[in-house]
C-alpha cells in the first residue's frame, strides 16, 4: 500500500512518518511511504502516474496550501482514488475541512493514539461492513450506514432518510433504540425527534444543522449546541468511541 506524506516542515514530516509506520491499523499491509516537502512536489508525482491510497496533507504550507492541493486533486478527478487526511495545528480550519468532505483531520502535535484512531475511522468510512438492519412493510432489509442522512420522529412515526432516496417508515422504533443499534457509527441525537449522521454534517449556522444532500432545516437543541460541536470534531478526528451507547 502506497502512502504519501506532505509537510513543508522536515521535522514534522519525519515525526509523521514514524507515527504512520508505527500505526497498527493497516491490517498487516506492506507500506511504501513517500514524503514530500511541498504540495507542488506531491502533485508532480501524481501527475507522473504515481497513485496513493492515503495522503496525509499539511494545510498550512507556503505558496501551495493543502487546500490548493486538494483542489488540484479534484480537478484531476483523483479524489475517488485516494483518501486525504488533512493535518494542521490550526483547529479553526476544521469547518473548511468539513466542507471539503475530507476523510479525516489530524491535529498537530501528533499523538500516536490520535493517528491510530484517525486511520481506523478512515478505513471504516471506506469499508462496506457497516450496515443498519431494519424492517419495512414487514420485510427485513439492510442499508449501509454511510447512506443514511438522518432519522426523524414525527406524529409518533419514525422515518429514515437515506441519501438520494425516498424516506423509509420504520416499524415501532424509538430514536434511543436506533442510536443503540448504531452505536459507534457516528450518529448524534441533536433534538428530541432527530438523530443525524455526522458524516454528512458540515457544521451549523447558529442552531441549524448544515447537512449535505438535503434542504431540511434540522434544529439543534440549544442545550446540545456545545456537545454537537465537540462530537463533530471527535467524529472528524476518528474518535468513534465517543459514540458508544450502552
Amino acid at each position: 500500500m502506497r502512502i504519501a506524506l506532505c509537510d513543508d516542515n522536515k521535522v514534522h514530516l519525519d515525526i509523521l512518518k514514524s507515527a504512520v509506520e508505527a500505526c497498527g491499523i493497516w491490517r498487516g499491509e506492506i507500506l511504501q511511504i513517500d514524503s514530500f516537502i511541498s504540495g507542488s512536489e506531491l502533485l508532480r508525482a501524481v501527475r507522473s502516474g504515481r497513485e496513493y491510497e492515503y495522503i496525509f496533507l499539511d494545510i498550512d504550507m507556503p505558496e501551495f496550501s493543502g487546500f490548493d492541493v486538494y483542489a488540484e486533486f479534484a480537478a484531476l478527478d483523483k479524489l475517488s482514488e485516494t483518501s486525504i487526511i488533512f493535518v494542521s495545528a490550526h483547529i479553526e480550519l476544521l469547518p473548511e475541512v468539513f466542507a471539503l468532505r475530507a476523510y479525516g483531520f489530524l491535529p498537530k502535535p501528533y499523538s500516536q493514539d490520535r493517528l491510530n484512531r484517525t486511520v481506523k475511522s478512515v478505513i471504516e468510512q471506506k469499508s462496506e461492513n457497516q450496515f443498519y438492519h431494519f424492517i419495512h412493510d414487514g420485510v427485513k432489509d439492510t442499508i449501509p450506514c454511510r447512506n443514511i442522512l438522518y432519522f426523524e420522529i414525527r406524529n409518533y412515526t419514525t422515518s429514515m432518510y437515506p441519501v438520494k432516496a425516498a424516506p423509509v417508515i420504520l416499524h415501532r422504533k424509538s430514536l434511543h433504540e436506533i442510536e443503540r443499534e448504531l452505536s459507534g457509527c457516528g450518529f448524534f441525537q441533536c433534538n428530541r425527534s432527530t438523530l443525524v449522521n455526522l458524516r454528512y454534517c458540515s457544521g451549523r449556522k447558529v442552531n441549524l444543522l448544515i447537512i449535505k444532500h438535503t434542504e431540511a432545516n434540522i434544529e439543534i437543541s440549544r442545550q446540545k449546541l456545545k456537545e454537537f460541536d465537540n462530537r463533530l470534531i471527535q467524529y472528524k478526528m476518528g474518535d468513534k468511541d465517543a459514540f458508544r451507547v450502552n
